[in-house]
C-alpha cells in the first residue's frame, strides 16, 4: 500500500506544479506598423522587453504586421521597442492597461 500512497502524492504534487506553471501570466501583443504616411513598413524589428525576462523578438512582414509575446511579464514592467534601419527607433512602455492591439508609427531619421 505504501509504493501506492507515495506515486498519489507525486501525482499531487506534478499536478500542482503544472497548474501553478499554467498560471504564469502571458502578456501577447500584435499589431501593424506604418510610416507617417500609413505605408507599411516590412522588416521592423520588434522587441518585447520584461524586467528579469529575456527579450522576445518578431519582425514584421510586408503588410507590417507582427506579433509577440512573453511568459511571466508583468506588463507594469514590460516595454516595446520598434527599430528599423532608416527610422528612429520607437519605445512604448505596456502599463497595467495595455492593448494587446498596437498601431506604431515610425518617423523616419532626419537629413
Amino acid at each position: 500500500m505504501q509504493p501506492l500512497l507515495a506515486r498519489n502524492k507525486a501525482c499531487i504534487i506534478m499536478g500542482a506544479l503544472v497548474a501553478l506553471a499554467a498560471c504564469d501570466p502571458v502578456v501577447r501583443v500584435r499589431g501593424r506598423v506604418h510610416d507617417p504616411g500609413g505605408k507599411p513598413l516590412a522588416n521592423v524589428t520588434v522587441t518585447l522587453q520584461a524586467e528579469g525576462r529575456a527579450a522576445h523578438r518578431s519582425v514584421t512582414g510586408s503588410d507590417g504586421t507582427f506579433a509577440v509575446s512573453i511568459v511571466g511579464a508583468d506588463p507594469q514592467h514590460t516595454r516595446l521597442l520598434f527599430e528599423r534601419p532608416g527610422y528612429k527607433p520607437l519605445e512604448r512602455p505596456l502599463g497595467k492597461d495595455y492593448s494587446s492591439a498596437v498601431e506604431a508609427t515610425l518617423q523616419p531619421n532626419s537629413l
